[in-house]
């Protein structure tokens, strides 16, 4: 293994141990938003983000991560998208997207 390869693996396992940790780090300010987003989809059916002020991938992207707790609310059991394990799920399936992209992209590199 030569000393760039090296320098990439241990950046990786830094990155890797650093996504993990941090992932209950308080509030960002827009998420609040995006949780009611997926809240008010799943009470009232209507898959559509009501608002865009960002592109539709992170509503999507958390859309797919709320199917659990939506199948949940279809079947009459209360919700807990507000919960905070929700937000820990949601930051960590995106912190696995964009560590995956950007191993994808520094391997191909």
């Amino acid at each position: 293994m030569t000393l760039s390869k090296l320098f990439l693996v241990l950046c990786f396992i830094y990155t890797l141990f650093l996504g993990i940790v941090s992932l209950n780090f308080g509030d960002h300010w827009d998420e609040p938003k995006l949780i009611g987003s997926i809240r008010q989809s799943a009470e009232s059916g209507l898959f559509l983000p009501r608002w865009y002020n960002y592109p539709s991938i992170a509503y999507d992207v958390s859309l797919l991560a709320s199917v659990p707790n939506i199948i949940r609310s279809i079947k009459g059991q209360p919700t807990l998208i507000d919960a905070t394990g929700y937000k820990l799920k949601l930051r960590a399936v995106f912190f696995y997207l964009e560590f995956v992209c950007c191993h994808t992209n520094l391997s191909i590199g």
